[in-house]
């Protein structure tokens, strides 16, 4: 998110110098035109210079204002270019801003759940401590009733057998 933020703003500064270039060169292709103009109006007046004078500045002029078009052409292009960057780069950041809040509700239910699922773990680990506590204390009790019965046969199963031996 953060280089899409630099990159939209490094576009933006390249748009907005693409447009100064464009006004300063703008200008100057008017001035060129107005001088352009002016220029046969002049000679037509008998000024001092001669007609081949006249004809070599308006070609030199013809050239540099062709030149400046050219010029004035690749940096609308240029402009072009960095306007659809810029839009393209805008329509990412809102995206990333986007996921990046999906992101953060996600995260935060997650952490809702595995605080929930911690509670529910420590009851249920609670739970089985218990069970297995009291599954310890049948054993004891299971233990003990098989003690006491072994006790009462064996005591009781010595004189019982001699009395059925003797009837």
């Amino acid at each position: 998110a953060r280089v899409q933020a630099i990159l939209l703003v490094a576009t933006s500064l390249v748009l907005l110098l693409s447009v100064g270039a464009l006004d300063d060169k703008w200008g100057i292709f008017q001035s060129i035109d107005e001088a352009r103009q002016e220029e046969p109006a002049r000679g037509n007046d008998g000024s001092s210079h001669g007609r081949d004078g006249s004809h070599a500045r308006r070609s030199e002029s013809c050239s540099e204002s062709e030149e400046l078009r050219k010029e004035i052409e690749m940096l609308r292009s240029k402009l072009a270019s960095a306007t659809s960057i810029a839009a393209e780069s805008e329509r990412k950041l809102s995206e990333s801003r986007k996921t990046t809040a999906q992101l953060q509700r996600d995260r935060a239910m997650l952490m809702e759940e595995t605080q929930q699922k911690s509670v529910e773990l420590e009851r249920l680990s609670l739970s089985l401590r218990e069970a297995r506590d009291a599954l310890q204390k049948s054993h004891q009790a299971a233990n003990s009733v098989i003690y006491d019965y072994l006790k009462i046969i064996r005591g009781g199963g010595a004189g019982a057998g001699g009395g059925a031996g003797a009837g």
